[in-house]
């Protein structure tokens, strides 16, 4: 951004709103991760979990 653009109210309020979520929820997440990784999931496992995510809203699409 250049130094003399501004943000507008709306953007001002969109970028406190993602700062907000960043450090209320994302930073709180990511730290809790730190301290106790038993909670991760391997990518091998994510990818499974949506694999079977999809299949179940399929069927349901197709019912």
């Amino acid at each position: 951004m250049h130094k003399t653009e501004r943000f507008s109210d709306g953007q001002l309020a969109r970028e406190r709103s993602w700062e907000s979520w960043l450090v209320g929820q994302v930073a709180l997440a990511y730290d809790a991760l730190k301290d106790d990784s038993s909670y991760t999931l391997s990518i091998e496992q994510v990818r499974s979990r949506l694999s079977a995510e999809h299949q179940k809203a399929q069927v349901e699409i197709d019912e």
